[in-house]
């Protein structure tokens, strides 16, 4: 993961562990009832819901979480019942195709399968109609061809896009300990996820002090630690540019 996008190992071991975590904390709950009792009018009847498997699911993955994105899509999907076809991003592949070498050794083949390429590939995936939902992590455009596609028979999508996060920040007790946590979440991973804070609300009256404390806070951090890489060229002229 490291080599491959560019993430600190400090950052890359804490989304393999938070993933694990998530992933174990999911399975204890796919014992528990889903579904529904409801009152019937008919006397001696009872009403019910539940739910059935949806058959095979595409996942498409961002290529900066490379390793926790595909496995949250994969547990829920076969948790429940599905076949799962995974596609990761071109330039972040290695983590979901070792993924797939493992669930090779546990699982019938073709439940859990990974297709590498590009958008012509992601295209022809949601199209197909033997795809019974999409759930795609990515940019605002792209979801929006995706959805395109597997509507067009009837796929069910989730989309998880972009997104320009605010943070508001009033009558702060600790303002300071306040921005050292609005900085952690704006620049982890260069702020190169979908959550990264992008703005910070605060009263005017704490603009001045608000923004100079979190130029040094930002400072301080990369001192602390390695610097990180911005995986991109044009990422990193975006970065620039908001600083301008």
């Amino acid at each position: 993961m490291t080599k491959e996008m560019g993430k600190t190992l400090g950052e890359s071991k804490g989304e393999i562990a938070k993933a694990v975590g998530e992933g174990r904390a999911t399975a204890d709950r796919a014992g528990t009832p889903i579904g529904e009792v409801l009152p019937s009018q008919i006397a001696g009847t009872v009403s019910y819901t539940f739910r059935r498997p949806r058959g095979v699911v595409l996942g498409i993955n961002p290529w900066n979480f490379p390793f926790s994105t595909p496995l949250r899509k994969a547990i829920l999907a076969l948790l429940y019942g599905n076949a799962i076809i995974q596609k990761p991003a071109t330039i972040s592949p290695g983590p979901l195709l070792m993924m797939r070498d493992i669930a090779s050794d546990f699982f019938p083949k073709g439940l859990f399968d990974v297709v590498v390429g590009g958008g012509a590939i992601g295209q022809s995936l949601c199209e197909h109609q033997d795809i019974n939902a999409v759930s795609f992590t990515g940019s605002v455009d792209v979801g929006r061809k995706v959805a395109i596609a597997a509507v067009s028979h009837f796929a069910e999508v989730s989309l998880e896009l972009g997104g320009k996060n605010p943070v508001i920040v009033n009558d702060s007790l600790n303002l300071d300990a306040a921005l050292d946590q609005i900085t952690a979440a704006g620049f982890a991973v260069c702020g190169q996820r979908c959550t990264a804070i992008s703005r910070v609300i605060v009263p005017k009256i704490w603009k001045f002090k608000s923004s100079k404390a979190l130029q040094s806070a930002q400072m301080q951090s990369n001192r602390r630690t390695a610097q990180r890489t911005v995986h991109k060229w044009d990422h990193f002229q975006a970065i620039l540019n908001s600083m301008m």
